[in-house]
């Protein structure tokens, strides 16, 4: 597994008895993690420019 942030929540979602816990404990934190890991692509799409942006591009430039 490459992703850091699926590594985290798989890593941090383990019982002491190396079991799972339920996905209904999980959920809340992926929604939140994704919700602001957007919140932060679109501040620096929209504050960090210099000159005219091209949005496909840089979206395209983030998930390559």
């Amino acid at each position: 597994m490459t992703n850091p942030t699926m590594c985290f929540v798989i890593l941090s979602y383990i019982k002491k008895d190396y079991g799972w816990v339920e996905p209904t404990q999980i959920t809340p934190l992926l929604a939140r993690m994704i919700y602001n890991m957007w919140t932060i692509f679109l501040f620096n799409l929209h504050f960090y420019n210099i000159g005219p942006v091209d949005v496909y591009e840089r979206y395209m430039m983030l998930e390559g």
